[in-house]
Formats: structure tokens, C-alpha cells, sequence
């Protein structure tokens, strides 16, 4: 067999002389005229705009908030039960040290957390109206918007401003800033 695979090398060599150097393609012809472009620049990059922000408020504000306590029953044990996109879509979104100010007081994660939910629970995804801002400034971003709170005949106007950080490979807001009329940010009994 080995003798068998030896001839066919030989054979195909013979048959298929190897070319002199001056027949060759020129390198040049391999080479591409357009400029190098690093992998880094072939990676989807994230434009963090006022419009990247009003997408992710309006991401999280039609994320269903889904959540229940868990029967104490003896002998009965539940499964983990539906996924809470809301949270899910928060904890990306933000980073975990996130604060910020909601209607004039300060407030850590689960505070911005709990004004989201509460302004969540009056949106009104058929009436809100995002409003170009001044746009980035130093790392921040701005943007308003005006929605017809569920229930109300008054239009009400936020402002959102947010400070954006990377964090785990991707740009997390790091502070977030809402001005508004302060019962929007409370959960109401």
C-alpha cells in the first residue's frame, strides 16, 4: 500500500511540474488596497446616544414585573416560577453599585429599582413621546419625555439623566437621574 501511494506522489509530480519562481503570481496581488481595520472595529460596537437611552427606558418600561412569595407549605416544594423580565432587564442594564436621584431624593439600587416600578405601574406606552435633548454631555445623558399617566386626564413630563460606565464588557448606566412629579415615583396602595 505504501509502494502504491509513493507512485501516485511521484506520478502526480511528474505530471505536474512545480512552477519556476518568475511564473508565480506577484504578492501584491494577495494584498487588499483597503485599509487594516483592527478586530476590535469588526465588533459590534453599542452607539451611546439619548436615543440609546430612551430605547432602554422604554425596554424597561414594558418588561413585565412578575412576582410572587412562595407558599410555606410542609412538603410541597415550587419550582423557581416565571422569569421576571423586569429585573432581569434592570440588573443588565445597571451596573450594581447604581444610585441615583428620583424626584429630588437620593436613592440606592433597590430605591431606583422600586421608582421604576411605581413609574412602571402608571405608563402609558400608547401616549409617551421622547424628546431629543441636549444629548451627551461628559459621560452623561439626557433625555425627556411626556406621557398621559394610566388613569390621569394631565400629561406628565420626565427628565432622565444618566451617567454611563462600562461594566462586565458592555456600557451599564452607573447613576440615573429622574425629574418628574414626584407621586409618578411612588407605589401607590
Amino acid at each position: 500500500m505504501r509502494l502504491l501511494n509513493k507512485a501516485i506522489i511521484i506520478l502526480a509530480a511528474l505530471h505536474n511540474p512545480p512552477l519556476q519562481p518568475s511564473s508565480l503570481p506577484s504578492p501584491s496581488r494577495f494584498l487588499s488596497t483597503t485599509p487594516y481595520t483592527a478586530m476590535s472595529s469588526l465588533q459590534p460596537t453599542t452607539a451611546v446616544s439619548s436615543e440609546w437611552l430612551q430605547e432602554k427606558l422604554r425596554l424597561l418600561m414594558n418588561s413585565p414585573y412578575i412576582h410572587f412569595n412562595h407558599p410555606k407549605l410542609p412538603g410541597i416544594r415550587m419550582g423557581p416560577g416565571p422569569v421576571d423580565l423586569f429585573s432581569t432587564r434592570f440588573n443588565n442594564m445597571f451596573t450594581s453599585d447604581v444610585t441615583g436621584v428620583v424626584a429630588g431624593n437620593e436613592v440606592d439600587k433597590e430605591g431606583l429599582k422600586q421608582a421604576l416600578l411605581a413609574l412602571q405601574r402608571k405608563w402609558n406606552n400608547d401616549s409617551v413621546r421622547f424628546s431629543p435633548s441636549a444629548g451627551v454631555q461628559e459621560s452623561s445623558l439626557v433625555t425627556s419625555f411626556q406621557f398621559t399617566p394610566t388613569g390621569a386626564s394631565q400629561p406628565a413630563d420626565v427628565t432622565a439623566t444618566a451617567s454611563i460606565r462600562q461594566d462586565r464588557g458592555t456600557e451599564r448606566m452607573d447613576k440615573l437621574n429622574l425629574d418628574g412629579d414626584t407621586s409618578l415615583f411612588v407605589q401607590s396602595q
